[in-house]
């Protein structure tokens, strides 16, 4: 977790009060009051995404689409796969590796740099 969202979640935990097994992406039923003891729904997920887009003004994103490209991003930043693995939730380091860890010419050519740098 970074600083900027370690500190939303201070806050958070300090102005709502949040207990430890509240969900921080909740449900609102009816639009009414915040159920926090309740994680957050397909429908709900779906108008929360395409709201945080709007108001972000960036152009429609699949979820899925937008997942995949931060992880892909994060490891071609330097970003390890362990870290990554736990960020995306998945059970099994080998699935994060399958799902994300594709070569592409970038890649090929920071490595052969890296090569070049030890001679």
């Amino acid at each position: 977790m970074n600083a900027r969202v370690h500190q939303a979640v201070n806050e958070l935990l300090l102005m709502e009060q949040l207990e430890p097994e509240d969900h921080l992406w909740y449900t609102r039923p009816g639009g009414g009051r915040l159920q926090r003891s309740t994680p957050i729904g397909k429908g709900s997920f779906a108008v929360w995404w395409a709201r945080c887009l709007a108001e972000a003004g960036v152009r429609y994103r699949n979820p899925h689409a937008a997942r995949h490209t931060f992880a892909t991003r994060w490891l071609r930043r330097g970003g390890r796969l362990e870290t990554l693995s736990l960020v995306m939730g998945h059970a099994s380091i080998g699935t994060t590796h399958d799902l994300y860890a594709h070569l592409d010419t970038s890649n090929i050519l920071i490595d052969v740099a890296l090569i070049d740098s030890l001679t």
